[in-house]
C-alpha cells in the first residue's frame, strides 16, 4: 500500500486526489490518502501511516509541505518509511528520493526565456528611424524585466499635440472587462476626442462590441 499526503488547504488538493486515485486504480495499486494542513497534522498523518503499515509515502507539492520539508524528513526517517518528494531540498535534508527539478534552475530557465521575449519584442518594434512626424512607444507590462508589454504607433501633431490609434485606446477601455489587461484611467476629454474621432469615421480598427 502506498499513502500519498496531501494539504487541503491546497486549491488543487482535489484534483490531486483524484488523479492519484485514478492512477492508484489502473495500475492496481493500493492508495491511502492522508490529509495535513499544519504541523500538528503532518504529526498525525504519520502516526497513521504507521498503523497502516504503508510501504512508501507520495508527497504531494504544496508550499506549505515545502516551508517543513525538514520535519517531513525527519519524520519519515525516524519511522523507517520510503518517501518520495516533489522538491530537492527534501533530498538535501536527508531525504530518499526526489522528482521535482532544482528550482535554482527553474528560475535560471526562467530569466533564459525573459531574456530572450525581450530582445523579440524589441526585434519587432520596427525601424528606429520613422518618417517625419512618426514614432514608436513601447511601454513594458513589468519592470524592470520589461516582458510582456505592447507598442503601438503615435502621430505627431501640431503645437505639441499626438494622436494615437483609436482603435488602441478603445482596447484600453474594454479589455479590462475581459480579463486582458488591467484597468486604466482615461481622462474625460482624451475620451472625448476619441468619440469626435470615431463619429468622424476614424473607426477602420475598432473592436467589435
Amino acid at each position: 500500500m502506498i499513502a500519498l499526503l496531501v494539504n487541503p488547504n491546497n486549491p488543487n488538493a482535489e484534483r490531486n486526489m483524484r488523479d492519484a486515485a485514478e492512477t492508484a486504480r489502473v495500475k492496481g495499486v493500493q492508495l491511502h490518502i492522508l490529509k495535513a494542513g499544519t504541523e500538528s497534522e503532518i504529526d498525525a498523518a504519520f502516526s497513521t501511516l504507521v498503523q497502516l503499515h504503508a510501504d512508501a509515502l507520495l508527497v504531494s507539492l504544496d508550499g506549505f509541505f515545502i516551508s517543513r520539508h525538514e520535519q517531513l524528513v525527519a519524520l519519515a526517517s525516524r519511522h523507517v518509511v520510503p518517501a518520495i518528494y516533489p522538491w530537492r531540498e527534501a533530498v538535501t535534508a536527508g531525504g530518499l528520493i526526489s522528482y521535482g527539478n532544482s528550482r535554482t534552475a527553474v528560475a535560471r530557465e526562467l530569466g533564459i526565456y525573459a531574456g530572450n521575449a525581450l530582445a523579440l519584442q524589441r526585434a519587432i518594434l520596427g525601424p528606429s528611424r520613422l518618417p517625419t512626424g512618426f514614432a514608436v512607444r513601447y511601454e513594458p507590462a513589468t519592470r524592470p524585466l520589461e516582458v510582456g508589454g505592447d507598442w503601438y504607433d503615435i502621430v505627431e501633431l501640431p503645437d505639441g499635440r499626438i494622436g494615437i490609434m483609436v482603435g488602441d485606446l478603445q482596447r484600453i477601455r474594454l479589455y479590462p472587462a475581459k480579463g486582458f489587461q488591467i484597468h486604466q484611467d482615461i481622462p474625460d476629454d482624451v475620451w472625448r476626442a476619441y468619440e469626435a474621432l470615431v463619429e468622424a469615421g476614424y473607426d477602420t480598427h475598432l473592436v467589435a462590441t
